[in-house]
């Protein structure tokens, strides 16, 4: 009798291993961009002039992208894989934003350390940046800095509406590209 019950127990045990050890391996994927934001940096602020359609920045900003980000199921491998019927939670991301493709530009001249910057010259490697994956919820997120040293090094007329535009890839070479208006008012 107990041989019985042992046997039914580790049956039902190797089952239940069995069917939670069954699944899709999740990963992360950029598939675009999802959306950008203008926000101030320390004590700067700024409004969205609604006759001009641009933001009026007074001082330190940073940019900020969302990626759109979806999620890519491949198959577990295992002997089981016939029985996957649940997600094993996200892996890893199978791409990442692509830093060596990145171009920063202005479409209007500006000047900064007393240089003319002309219209679309990349001015990546003057800001800063960084990116983030999170793999819990499935958020993948950029930041350009203009902080104070590029402001406080660069001129821009005040009674003009820039065009600051974004464009790069992914690692597995995805366009990325956006743009924003901005006026600059450092009165």
């Amino acid at each position: 009798m107990i041989k019985k019950v042992v046997f039914i127990l580790l049956t039902l045990n190797l089952i239940m291993f069995t069917l939670e050890s069954c699944c899709t391996e999740q990963h992360g994927k950029i598939t675009g961009l999802a959306g950008s934001q203008i926000s101030p940096i320390q004590s700067s602020s700024f409004e969205f002039d609604e006759d001009l359609l641009c933001y009026v920045v007074n001082g330190p900003f940073s940019w900020g992208f969302s990626g759109d980000a979806q999620l890519v199921s491949s198959a577990n491998t295992s002997q089981y894989a016939a029985y996957a019927t649940q997600p094993c939670g996200i892996e890893s991301w199978v791409n990442d934003f692509d830093s060596t493709s990145f171009k920063v530009f202005f479409t209007d001249e500006f000047s900064y350390q007393q240089n003319t910057i002309r219209d679309s010259t990349n001015i990546y490697f003057l800001i800063d940046s960084w990116s983030e994956q999170d793999l819990r919820h499935i958020i993948s997120f950029l930041n350009l800095s203009f902080d104070s040293t590029f402001i406080s090094r660069s001129e821009f007329d005040t009674n003009h509406v820039y065009t600051l535009h974004f464009e790069g890839f992914t690692t597995d070479s995805i366009a990325l590209a956006d743009s924003v208006k901005i006026r600059f008012d450092f009165n």
